[in-house]
């Protein structure tokens, strides 16, 4: 290769003569590479003319002319010396041509005093080094050594834009996704490829060698891709099963070349942590993704794409068989086979950005728990205060869990799993509602009064203003809320900087009872007037201010307020108007209550749109809760009533509501009479359904009106900012049952047995068979065996040095630490804050802070070893990653 010389190499050059030749003013160069830069230059105080002389007559009248005294010529010349004539190698210093020392000039170069023999014993080094410290400056050696790494470093970044002298096989993988990257390597001199193959390949490790063997072979498919392939084909769980794809993958992709099964398994082993710690913008629509399940196909090895973590074929065999599962736990109750094939989806990358389907997969197994908790029997509470508790506490739960699978799954095994497991649950949650409708008649009926119960007409008295005599109080009445909907919030808000608080002489989770008819004319005026009363808005706005509970705590002149939908929205803002974000800042008006329809007005049109009610979808919501917290006003958040959603229901003729009508009949079996002064009609008598299946209007997204716990419950939250200091209030949290924050389905011991499951596509039995890598094994026992892997941990050399990150801020016991690893680890290493909180006993707003410090210590060199997902608000373990920056066996 014929290289154009520099003027600093020839600098370099002319430096080493004249340290021999002090005087030495016209220096004859030999070069076989042409002069193509100026031909006077100025360096300094020393000027610089450089004639490219390509003949003996054009090197005889650039000596004739004449330079300025102190400068230095330099003649440039592809001729040999035995060309030059006597009379022009006399005035040339020391009487010859020099040739171009290339060493000298990379020591120049480098800044180097020396270079190591492992360096200058290949000549072609110096051709490679020379060329690229054409077109780019040098690092000063280190030392002023110029070792073999230094050198490697340098042509890998300059020469092929590998950053490190030895990077690992996922770092070459990872490069080898630019297509940059490839072709230089491709085109690269096939001295200096082979040599950085070699180089590479010992410092890595031997699949390193057959993977850049294949790029530079393969003008098709990314390295990557091919390797995302081989982990499935060389698969030991595939061994001896896949013995024709293996012929075709080397035949096809790896020049015909036989392979080593291990240094295959481990490229793709590679391939796979490149997908999954270092592409975490990877989608179900990346090319390589594709590009992959591509090549399973065309090796005929697609069948046993489960076995890839990574693979888009894989995801949906691991879902289907994951709906297989289901279905047979419906039946038989959950066994082992359920908790593998579980795990094995939630330790699927795709699944990790799949946050709905991990909710829907969650919310089966949840009611799964349930199913298998409760065995068949329907509890019968023994007053409707219990029956109320008893819905707050577990049905409402098992309501938010099977409404969550209404819309079921683009895999037809799952999406069947799903229908049956919420058919199944509403047979219970019927039964129990026919159980809760006959309390409630007796109790209306009778006109009973209990501190136990509170009716939405004295939410302002019981809560609101006795809250206000301690704080400003913010009350955000969200129609149409169930406390169904309410479970999938609570859980964003308390973990946004707020305490939830409970009154200290009330045991039971705050809810109100709605009017009957449970709609907004009668409940949410009732709540909003504090009395029994029908009207709308209008007679809201005025009542509210005049509540005695209310007013009795407000300042002169400074009423309570109250605004509705009208008043919140603000084109400008794009979420709340300022009078309400100034009102809400200020302290001035102690009591500021706000109306949300966004909920009931979903279920006018609402019945093929899958909502998830998370935090950030209720507009202006968010802002008001951010607005009261910076003014330190405690939040009241409740409904006037709740709904049901359309769930196949039936039609039946009648003249009220959607969900109730006139009394001028006898009711049906699915029917109850209700009457008493609760019930708002002018009748004062009505007919409601107890069940979920009958409206009396036209088909809706959902309804309300009716008797069933999801209509008559209404939520209640208090909220504080930050740590409760309200005397008379303390710090709770929202309770859930054990089924729903449990974090591992019952062990082998405790687990009802059921026959293994196969599909027809002939899957292994077990997913626990899919398993190949220790490392990345995830524990599926309970008990003390669990916690071996976090005590190793803990007491590692590595964990010890980022305790000292954490400082004064690590807990003086490592028990809540533990509690969380442990938590996490039954839980399939991802789990809300909120289940997480219930789980270990520890506030929510506590936890925030202990995760805080967990990160600290955690997350080595920047890797995300805990994180919180943003999607799916979940904290997530990244077991692989943390036994690989712990060192963990």
């Amino acid at each position: 290769m014929v290289i154009t010389p520099t003027f600093g190499q020839i600098k370099a050059q002319v430096g080493t003569i004249r340290k021999k030749t002090a005087d030495a003013n016209i220096i004859g160069i030999h070069s076989p590479g042409r002069w193509t830069g100026e031909k006077e230059l100025q360096d300094g105080e020393t000027r610089y003319f450089i004639d490219q002389c390509d003949s003996p007559l054009e090197i005889r009248l650039a000596l004739r002319r004449v330079r300025p005294r102190g400068a230095i010529q330099i003649i440039l010349t592809e001729l040999d010396e035995m060309d030059l004539s006597d009379d022009i190698r006399i005035r040339l210093a020391r009487r010859k041509l020099h040739h171009m020392d290339s060493w000298q000039v990379i020591r120049t170069l480098f800044q180097a005093h020396a270079v190591d023999t492992r360096v200058t014993q290949q000549a072609w080094m110096a051709e490679q080094l020379l060329k690229f410290a054409a077109v780019d400056d040098c690092p000063a050696a280190p030392g002023g050594f110029l070792d073999l790494e230094t050198a490697w470093a340098y042509l890998l970044e300059r020469g092929l834009g590998i950053g490190v002298a030895r990077p690992d096989l996922p770092l070459i993988l990872k490069w080898s996704l630019n297509e940059t990257n490839v072709a230089t390597f491709r085109g690269a001199d096939p001295q200096f490829r082979e040599a950085a193959i070699v180089w590479l390949a010992q410092f890595t490790e031997p699949a390193t060698e057959v993977v850049l063997r294949s790029i530079q072979r393969s003008k098709q498919l990314d390295a990557l891709a091919i390797g995302l392939a081989a982990h499935v084909v060389f698969h030991a769980q595939a061994e001896g099963k896949l013995d024709k794809a293996v012929g075709r993958i080397e035949e096809r992709y790896l020049g015909g070349q036989s392979s080593d099964r291990n240094q295959m398994r481990r490229w793709g082993i590679a391939a796979r942590e490149v997908v999954r710690l270092q592409l975490a913008d990877t989608t179900p629509q990346d090319p390589v993704l594709k590009q992959a399940d591509g090549i399973l196909k065309d090796v005929q090895a697609d069948t046993f794409a489960y076995l890839s973590d990574v693979s888009l074929i894989g995801f949906d065999q691991r879902l289907e068989q994951l709906g297989i599962a289901l279905k047979d736990a419906i039946h038989h109750g959950i066994s082992q086979d359920l908790d593998f094939r579980y795990k094995d989806f939630i330790r699927h990358h795709l699944a990790r950005i799949d946050s709905r389907r991990i909710e829907r997969v969650e919310m089966a197994m949840r009611l799964l728990r349930w199913l298998q908790t409760i065995k068949g029997v329907i509890s019968s509470p023994n007053s409707f205060a219990e029956a109320v508790d008893n819905y707050l506490t577990g049905g409402s739960f098992v309501d938010t869990a099977r409404l969550a699978l209404r819309h079921g799954d683009v895999i037809a095994a799952l999406s069947e799993a799903f229908m049956a497991l919420s058919k199944k649950s509403a047979v219970f949650q019927e039964k129990q509602s026919k159980i809760f409708a006959d309390l409630l008649r007796d109790w209306t009926n009778a006109g009973s009064k209990s501190s136990d119960i509170l009716p939405v007409e004295e939410v302002l008295t019981s809560i609101v203003g006795p809250l206000s005599e301690s704080s400003p109080v913010l009350l955000i009445v969200m129609d149409g809320m169930s406390v169904a909907v309410f479970n999938q919030l609570i859980d964003e808000v308390v973990g946004r900087h707020w305490a939830f608080i409970r009154q200290a002489n009330r045991t039971m989770t705050h809810a109100a009872i709605a009017t009957i008819p449970s709609v907004t004319e009668y409940s949410r005026t009732s709540l909003l007037c504090g009395r029994l009363v029908a009207g709308t808005s209008a007679l809201e706005k005025t009542e509210f201010p005049k509540h005695p509970a209310l007013a009795a705590t407000a300042k002169a002149g400074k009423p309570p307020l109250l605004f509705h939908k009208s008043a919140l929205n603000d084109q400008e803002d794009g979420g709340l108007s300022p009078e309400i974000r100034a009102k809400v800042a200020s302290a001035d008006h102690r009591v500021v209550g706000v109306v949300i329809n966004a909920i009931d007005d979903y279920l006018l049109k609402g019945e093929q749109i899958d909502v998830r009610w998370k935090l950030d979808d209720i507009k202006a919501l968010p802002t008001l809760l951010h607005e009261a917290n910076h003014a330190n006003r405690a939040v009241v958040i409740t409904s006037d009533h709740g709904h049901i959603l359309e769930l196949s229901t039936d039609f039946r003729a009648g003249d009220g509501g959607d969900r109730w009508r006139e009394a001028k009949d006898s009711p049906s079996d699915s029917e109850l009479i209700f009457e008493g002064e609760r019930v708002l009609t002018d009748s004062g008598r009505v007919i409601v359904p107890w069940t979920e299946t009958v409206r009396y209007a036209s088909k809706k997204g959902g309804y309300h009106g009716g008797i069933t716990p999801q209509e008559i419950v209404a939520p209640i939250a208090v909220l504080f900012p930050g740590n409760p200091t309200i005397e008379g209030w303390v710090e709770t949290n929202w309770t859930k049952p054990d089924w729903w924050s449990a974090t591992s389905i019952p062990t082998e011991e405790t687990a009802v047995k059921a026959e293994p499951v196969k599909s027809a596509n002939g899957f292994p039995d077990s997913l626990l068979d899919w398993r190949e890598d220790p490392v990345v094994e995830i524990q599926t026992h309970a008990g003390p065996a669990t916690l071996d892997w976090i005590r190793t941990l803990i007491s590692s050399p590595v964990y010890a040095e980022q305790k000292l990150l954490a400082g004064r801020s690590y807990p003086k016991s490592e028990q809540a630490l533990i509690d969380v690893l442990s938590a996490l680890d039954h839980g399939g290493y991802t789990m809300t804050p909120a289940a997480l909180s219930s789980n270990i006993d520890y506030p929510p707003l506590r936890l925030r802070g202990l995760l805080a410090v967990m990160q600290k210590v955690l997350n080595l060199d920047g890797y995300e070893v805990l994180s919180r997902d943003t999607e799916s608000d979940a904290i997530v373990l990244d077991i692989e990653l943390l036994r690989k920056q712990f060192e963990l066996s």
